[in-house]
Parts: C-alpha cells; structure tokens; sequence
C-alpha cells in the first residue's frame, strides 16, 4: 500500500465523505435546489468543500453588511462599488449543475474511487499560463515565499511605489473576481518578515475591511506564515496597527484592528478571521465548520468595502479553495446552481495553480510505501516520475527470497514500458550508497527527464527494530535534505520505502518532521509528529523503542548542533588569531629597514620592500 503522508492529499473518496454531512446541514436549514436550465455535469476538486453549497444561504440580499462596529474606531465610509456582470457558467463541457441535483452527482463522481473527480481535476492547466516579469525580478524575487507561486503581471495588486525606491510597487498578490463583483478578492501569500509592511501598505491602499487567514503560522514544524499582527500595537513604518479585540471560537479567530496612517485624517476598523481547524494535510474534516466561518465572514464583512485579502502560505490552495467556496455559494442562492469547474478555471487564470492540493511540491513531502515486487517494478518509477520526486530512501536490503528484487540499474538503462531510468553515478559513504538515476518517459519527450538520487541505508539490520547509529540515521536525513534543495529547490517529493512501508518508513517520516520541528520551533513533539503521520496510516511508527529512539535523536541533533558550533568556534578562534599573527608579522616588516646588497645578510622580502614605495607612489 502506497500512501502520502506530511501535507499530502488524501484520496478523493476520503474527501468526497464531506458530502453526507453536508447536505444533512442543508436539509436542517431547508436548503432546497432550485429549479433551473442549466443541465448536469458538475466539476471540483474534492478539497474545495464545495459539496456543502446551499442555494438559500443567507436570509435577505445585505447578508454582507457588518452587524457591529467597534465604539473605539470611528466608522469609515467606504467607496461603492457596483455589481458587474461576471458571468462564471462559460463552460460547454461542464456546464454548471443544479443544486437539487448535486447529489446524485458527487454520488457519481465518487464511484471508482473518485475517478470523476480525478480527472476533471488533473484536465485543469497546471502551471504559468501568463508572463510574471515583475516576480522575476531579481529585486522582487526575495518578496516570494515560493519561487513557482508568484504573481501574474496582467493582475497583479500594483503597490504605489514609495519615494525614492525601486520595485517597490510589487507584492506577491493578485486581484480575483467575485460573483457579480470584479476584483471582489485579493489573493496573496502568507507575509514574510520582509513583506509585512508591504502587506499593510496594501490593506490600506485597496481599502480592505477583511483578512481572510487560513493558515496557521507553523505547520508540520515549517513556518507558512509570519506573525504580521501585534498583540498590543505596533508600528510599521508609517501605518499604525492596534489589537482591539480577539474572539476565540472554536475553530477560527476573529482578530479586530484599528489601522492608522500617517498623514491620513481617519482611523479605519479591520478584522482579521483566522481559521485554524484546517488540518496540516487534505481539507478540513467537517464541512459544517468551514461553512460557519465563510457566514461569519460575510456577515461582518461591509458591502462596499475594498476587496477581500485572502491567504494561506502560497497564496494557491486553501486561499483558492475559500474563494470558490464564497462564490458557489453566492451563485446558488441567487441561480440555484453550482459551476466549480470554471470558477477554478477562472481563477487560474488570475493566479497560478488556484485551488491545489497544500505541500504538493514541498520539501517535506514524503511518499511511503513498500518495497517494490517483482510485478510492481514499473508503477514504482511511474509514480517517482508522476509524482515529481526527487529522492528514494531505502531502509531494508535487497532479498529476492522475501520479494524484495533490485529495481534499479547498476550501468546503463532499464525499459520498464515508456519510462526508461538510466544509471549515472553511485557513492559509499559510511552506511548510505547515494545513486543518481536520470529518469525519461519516451512518451512524454516534452516533459523533459528527471534527475532522482536514491539513498540506500545499511545501517538497519533485520533483527533489529532501530539503526544501530543515531547519528548515521540524522546523517541520512541531512544528506536527502541537502540533495532536495541542491537540485529541485526543495520542491521534490521523497519516496521512502521499507519491506511493509509502515515501521521504519513511518520512523523516518517522523524523525525528518522531528528535526523541522527543532529547526524552526526550537522544540521536539514527538507526539505530534507521529500523530501527523498515522492520521495517514495507522501502523506508522508502530514500536515504543522507535518513539524512544525519535526522542533521542531530537537529542542527539541537539548534541550534533552544540559540537557544530563549537567546532566552527575553534576555528573561528585559530583564524582570529593567525590573522594577530600575519597583522604583527605586517608590522614587524615594515619597521624593520632595507639593508644594502652584498653586506652577506638576508634582506627584506621584496613585497615588503615594495610596500613604502606603492604607498608614496599614491
């Protein structure tokens, strides 16, 4: 069995699960499917929720208008913005479905393990389909979270540019229509520590009243956004923020803000609605929760405000995902109808790869699964190669007696059906074999070909239940980190596999997670890391001593950071102090006079004979 674990996708049937929830939420409150022309086939990606659409949401036409206001802030009046035909039923095949009908449909779509929604998903255009020369710009590049998720030019939020600095009218966001409403949203990524005053400049700048965040700040022990609020106040620049309130629900944050500028005669209120019940892989488990935070936000959000700012960390996935949801539900309570397929495939067109899976092209992807068979050898290097990996892990040897063949070139090239992997290089390095394949689909020749590097780990032996060195196993994780970044960007994902695909690769997954985790937040979770993992699979990490043995090397990476450090100290000592010793030779030198030729004496160096005179030369 083959699973995605760490951020991963989960499969379209566990996904589709949402859907009984959500129409037993529709019945309770009377959401009935109107009648209308527009006939049946309807098209989403799972994780958009968009099973829970309603046609009869809100109770009357200003479910927009904000129902409170802050004593402390004075109200602020807002530029009307008129409706605006934006029609999003274009599509001829896959015209948008009735409500009343949606779901037979999604019964539909789920059969064969959600096939349906499996290709309609992967029939949208994936990648740039616009020029994005403003991000690529080596003064905007570091403005970019993600080097392959940036802003389009022919929609991108244009920043008006600050005195005396250059670029400095670009942030990573795009402007996305709403339903009926033009630039209704603004898309964007999780702000850096580089971009917080840009992403202020913003919100002041367009007029926005809402911050949709659906992202925490740290995830999986990666850090997806940085805290870009104050808990009391703080000043950016020339834009002051102060924390008025928090409400605490459930599973969301409303955060409210007064927001000052300088030379701006007004304070204005902003409330951030934070969702925090989005799980670090898949969608959310309960659609109810997710509907009742979308409601929040439209009811305290002012009609005529500027757009909506919505982010997550990439400012793709769960930002698209929340933006198709508020526009199906808008055009079902007016039309009666669903049309999520071109809806993503509007969005796309603003946005790169709107609506996506969360971590698809992450560093910390991990694909598990068991040793090749001897009849599997081919969908193994399918899936390296479909699933854009980048690395193998290997974690028990090779035994043709237990079904556990070598799958790989030792020279040349294997043909297995259109995927040919050619061997180019291997390394012995304590108990890690590195081998470098170089991975070509003859039916694909467009895609190019894929350079993967096995790691093969010796250090395991069969009767026992944990490697025999901690170190040689961090030294492993170390070694698929730095070929992750070195060669994809750390964009690739990572097969690990094992002889049943559960214990040692589960134990892998959990360390790696692990030393993220001790990177970013200073802090081990072991639970954590294995609780993320057999949310997966259950049979993740199945041993007390494995637990024990993550632990440790938490601790042990501790102990290897602490003797990195003092070593780089030491040097750092011998270099401070031959560089006293070459600065007091220098001026020994050039104290000590020239003596003339033939005397039998040594006289001084040249270069330093030269020294005085290059000087008055000058």
């Amino acid at each position: 069995m083959t699973v995605m674990v760490n951020s991963m996708d989960k499969s379209y049937t566990e996904q589709g699960t949402n859907c009984d929830e959500a129409f037993s939420f529709m019945d309770t409150h009377n959401l009935n499917g109107r009648p209308v022309s527009s006939p049946s086939s309807f098209t989403m990606k799972t994780n958009t929720l968009s099973t829970t659409v309603p046609n009869s949401y809100y109770p009357d036409e200003n479910h927009t208008m904000a129902s409170e206001t802050s004593s402390l802030v004075q109200s602020h009046s807002y530029k009307k913005r008129d409706p605006v035909d934006v029609p999003y039923q274009t599509g001829q095949l896959h015209p948008a479905i009735r409500v009343a009908d949606l779901l037979q449909h999604i019964t539909q779509m789920k059969c064969a393990e959600g096939y349906g929604f499996k290709e309609e998903y992967e029939s949208f255009f994936e990648g740039q389909s616009a020029p994005w020369e403003s991000a690529k710009k080596d003064e905007n590049r570091m403005k970019n979270r993600y080097g392959n998720i940036i802003a389009y030019d022919h929609s991108r939020v244009r920043l008006q540019a600050l005195e005396g600095e250059q670029n400095s009218d670009y942030i990573n966001a795009n402007y996305v229509d709403g339903y009926h409403r033009p630039n209704h949203y603004i898309a964007t990524q999780g702000p850096m520590q580089e971009t917080v005053y840009d992403f202020w400049r913003m919100i002041w700048q367009e007029n926005t009243a809402s911050i949709i965040m659906v992202t925490n700040l740290v995830e999986v022990g990666r850090v997806k956004c940085c805290k870009y609020w104050p808990d009391d106040t703080e000043i950016y620049r020339d834009i002051k923020v102060t924390l008025i309130e928090s409400e605490l629900l459930s599973e969301y944050i409303i955060r409210t803000f007064a927001v000052e500028k300088r030379g701006a005669h007004e304070i204005r209120e902003i409330r951030q609605f934070h969702f925090i019940g989005w799980p670090d892989h898949g969608v959310p488990y309960y659609a109810t929760g997710l509907l009742g935070f979308v409601r929040r936000v439209k009811s305290k959000s002012p009609a005529n405000a500027g757009p909506m700012v919505v982010h997550c960390s990439a400012g793709a996935g769960r930002t698209g995902c929340f933006i198709v949801i508020d526009i199906m539900l808008d055009m079902a309570e007016r039309e009666g109808v669903v049309d999520i397929y071109n809806c993503v495939r509007e969005l796309r067109s603003r946005r790169v790869n709107m609506v996506q899976t969360e971590s698809y092209k992450q560093p910390s992807a991990f694909i598990v699964t068991q040793h090749p068979l001897p009849n599997t050898v081919k969908d193994f290097w399918r899936l390296v190669l479909d699933y854009h990996c980048t690395s193998i892990v290997m974690l028990n040897d090779v035994d043709p007696a237990q079904l556990c063949p070598q799958y790989w070139p030792e020279n040349g090239v294997h043909r297995h059906g259109p995927i040919q992997v050619e061997f180019v290089s291997a390394d012995l390095e304590e108990d890690i074999i590195s081998r470098i394949f170089r991975i070509y689909n003859a039916a694909r020749p467009q895609d190019g070909y894929r350079m993967v590097q096995q790691f093969q780990f010796l250090g395991w032996p069969m009767y026992r239940d944990t490697p025999v060195s901690k170190r040689s196993f961090l030294k492993l994780i170390r070694q698929v980190e730095k070929w992750q970044e070195e060669y994809d960007g750390g964009e690739g994902r990572t097969v690990v596999h094992c002889l049943n695909g559960g214990g040692r690769s589960g134990t892998f997954c959990a360390i790696s997670i692990v030393c993220e985790m001790l990177r970013h937040q200073r802090a081990v979770d072991v639970f954590h890391a294995v609780k993320t993992l057999r949310n997966n699979k259950p049979n993740m990490v199945d041993l007390l001593g494995t637990k024990q043995k993550m632990a440790d090397s938490g601790v042990t990476r501790i102990e290897i950071v602490v003797e990195e450090l003092q070593a780089l100290d030491e040097q750092i000592q011998k270099l401070l102090s031959q560089r006293r010793y070459l600065r007091n030779l220098k001026a020994r030198l050039l104290d000590k006079p020239s003596l003339p030729s033939g005397t039998g004496e040594t006289s001084t160096p040249r270069c330093a004979d030269l020294t005085p005179r290059r000087r008055a030369a000058r």
